[in-house]
């Protein structure tokens, strides 16, 4: 790769992680006080995802990476991946550092639509400063 198009992939990833991580910084701190009742998440993230720009999916996760909230699309919410293991995806790498709060990931294929995506991941912390989960964007 040269590094002309290497010095552009990296000013456009900079510029999404900083768009991106701004708004999802602010709605962590509300996420945090939702993860219990599901319903009430998945209505919050059905707002949230038309704040985001081109997203695909967004989706909530508990601290160990098992999903709790329905994947929001286009279409609405979608239950079907309520309680499935993402602790293991490829954006999920680096959130193991309990010091880091965003990751914009490398681009990867879906598993489930076998397409090139990217996954934006924000820690949720509870007011304590206790990571309790992580809010994820999907692109592709």
């Amino acid at each position: 790769m040269s590094d002309s198009l290497r010095d552009s992939i990296a000013a456009q990833r900079k510029l999404l992680a900083d768009l991106l991580g701004t708004t999802m910084a602010s709605e962590a701190r509300r996420l945090a006080l939702l993860l219990k009742d599901q319903a009430t998440l998945d209505e919050h993230l059905q707002a949230l995802f038309l704040k985001l720009d081109y997203c695909k999916y967004v989706f909530v996760l508990d601290k160990e990476g098992i999903q709790i909230s329905s994947t929001i699309n286009r279409f609405g919410a979608d239950e079907e991946q309520i309680g499935r293991d993402r602790s293991q995806r490829p954006y999920m790498d680096h959130m193991t550092d309990p010091n880091i709060d965003f990751v914009l990931s490398e681009a990867y294929i879906s598993r489930n639509k076998k397409r090139p995506s990217m996954t934006a991941i924000q820690t949720i912390r509870d007011g304590d400063g206790m990571r309790v989960g992580f809010l994820g964007v999907d692109y592709d």
